[in-house]
This record gives structure tokens, sequence and C-alpha cells, in this order.
């Protein structure tokens, strides 16, 4: 009864934390901003522990591990974020298994109940304050990074970042750091190989979420 939630405390990683900075600012003329490129060691438990009916969920943990990391993002909205992912791959990569929404929702208790302290070593690693006139151009450099890992040619590039910093600069400073928080985010789930993975992942090519089609790609869309 006991061995799926001593594990759990594992669950949400273990990453080294040394920043000073968190996500609220003393300096109320400066703004919490995102200091680095998140990483992941994807579902971390020990060595033989089993959760029964679970399957590989790495790529939901790698989404999890991010949402940790993005600067500002809530721990309830990463819990259910982190949630609404393995359901999905429940319900479509593995649809085959009765098991795997139990396994699931064991995987989003154990975060939730204990990923307090990871969360917020996370967050005091992954902010920075700066002057709030420097808000736009912290949050332009992240966007060009993640869409570089994505493939996108350059001129692509720059008019997606483009497009973006310019909402932004019409933005107060909180405003802007609230649109660039979520979509940094928003990026990295669709272009996770801006995330970086580290020791401990299950598998050498666990499965991606299945999609369902949709119509062709809008301009201006993420």
């Amino acid at each position: 009864m006991h061995r799926p939630i001593i594990f759990l405390l594992l669950l949400s990683v273990s990453l080294p934390t040394s920043s000073l900075a968190s996500s609220t600012c003393r300096d109320k003329d400066e703004v919490a901003v995102q200091n680095l490129m998140p990483n992941s060691n994807g579902c971390s438990k020990p060595p033989g522990m089993e959760v029964g009916g679970e399957e590989d969920f790495t790529y939901c943990c790698d989404r999890h591990d991010a949402c940790y990391q993005t600067c500002g993002m809530s721990k309830k909205y990463c819990e259910s974020d982190f949630g609404s992912c393995m359901k999905a791959m429940c319900s479509g990569n593995f649809e085959h298994n009765p098991g795997c929404k139990g396994a699931a929702e064991i995987y989003k208790m154990g975060v939730s109940m204990f990923g307090g302290a990871p969360y917020q070593n996370m967050q005091d690693d992954s902010c920075e304050c700066v002057g709030k006139e420097k808000v736009v151009g912290r949050y332009q450099k992240w966007f060009r990074e993640i869409y570089k890992s994505s493939g996108l040619g350059d001129d692509e590039i720059e008019e997606k970042v483009g497009t973006l910093v310019g909402k932004m600069g019409e933005m107060e400073a909180s405003a802007a750091r609230d649109f660039g928080r979520d979509t940094f985010y928003k990026l990295l789930k669709k272009y996770d190989e801006a995330i970086t993975k580290v020791d401990g992942r299950v598998g050498r090519n666990p499965p991606r979420l299945k999609k369902k089609k949709k119509a062709k790609t809008k301009k201006g869309e993420l």
C-alpha cells in the first residue's frame, strides 16, 4: 500500500539549486523573469519500484519539470497540466491499458503532496529580478532559443519572435511578464526539444503524446 507513495517523494526531480532570486522581487521597480532553459530527468523513482498500471509517462514528466522551472508559474497549474498530460496519454497512447489512469492519478498525487520543496527550489533557480525595461528583451531571448531548437528557418523564427515581442511591447511590465511566462511554457510544450534531457530518463525514445489532427496552421500561431 505504501510502496507507491514512497517513490513519489522522488517523482518531483531533485536538480541542484543556487539562485537567490524568486518569483517575487523585493525591489518594486524590478520584475522576476526567466533565468534559464529548463531541463528534465524524466520520471524519477527507485529501481524496481512499480505502480500498478503505469506506463512510460516520461513525455509528461519532462513537461512537468519544465513547468516547475518556468518562472512565476503556479504549482497548482503545473500539477493540473501534468495530470491532463498523463490522462491524454492514457486515452491515446495507452488506451489498451485500463489501469493507466489510476497510475496517472498516483503520479499526480505524489507531486501534489511532496513537490513543494522541489517546486520552490526550481523557481528560485529559474527566476531573476531585473529592471522593468528589460522584461521584453529577456523573453525575446528565450523565445528565439526555443524556436531554434524546433528546426524552423531563421526568417520564420524572427517573424514569430517579432510578433510576440510586439505584443509585449504594448503592455505594462507586469502584464508583459505574465504574457512572457505563459508563452514561454506554451512554446516549451509545443517545441519540447528545447528542454535539456539529463540522467535518469526512462528509455531512449519515450513515446510522445498522440495528437488529434487539426486544421492547417494559421498565421500568427505559436
